[in-house]
């Protein structure tokens, strides 16, 4: 027991409390709590205020999509006029008919886009090419291989495959 600390015996007319506690094992303290990034109370309240506003988005398209009018312009459109806010809707196209109505955005760096676009293009076929030629190259190099590896039945190198090989060495550097 020389290597633990003794624990001091709590008085039993106060009986021990119950803290939560902070990092490292301290206790909780005023100042640590009203930091508002250690405040779970607050990190509550913020969960809870995104959390509506997601609901709220959510109600808020929901009605668009059923084509029933937000809560604030229809008390917009009875306060100025006067008249209910289904007659206002009927004058204003919905939002579908906004959609079909719209035209497409102009592409600012459409020439960009296409000059980039055949670069692209360029690169790969070149690409392709140069892979097509490596392979023809690998098909070459092995047909040689199996031909200057042939062998008669005890074992000898067939030499008209030698010589062959000799000969295009020699047309190879004449031209």
């Amino acid at each position: 027991m020389a290597g633990k600390r003794k624990r001091a015996v709590a008085d039993s007319a106060s009986p021990k409390v119950h803290r939560p506690m902070a990092k490292r094992g301290k206790d909780l303290t005023v100042e640590y709590l009203t930091r508002p990034k250690h405040n779970p109370g607050r990190k509550k309240q913020r969960r809870e205020y995104f959390h509506n506003a997601q609901l709220r988005r959510k109600y808020r398209k929901m009605q668009r999509r059923e084509g029933v009018p937000d809560d604030a312009t229809a008390e917009e459109a009875t306060a100025e006029e006067g008249g209910s806010p289904k007659e206002e809707l009927s004058a204003e196209p919905t939002a579908s008919e906004k959609r079909e109505k719209r035209r497409p955005k102009p592409l600012p760096f459409q020439k960009e886009y296409v000059k980039a676009q055949k670069e692209r293009e360029e690169r790969q076929s070149r690409r392709d090419e140069a892979e097509r030629r490596r392979q023809e190259a690998l098909k070459a190099r092995r047909r040689k291989r199996d031909v200057a590896t042939k062998r008669t039945k005890k074992g000898q190198p067939i030499m008209r495959h030698q010589v062959q090989a000799i000969l295009d060495k020699i047309e190879n550097e004449g031209q």
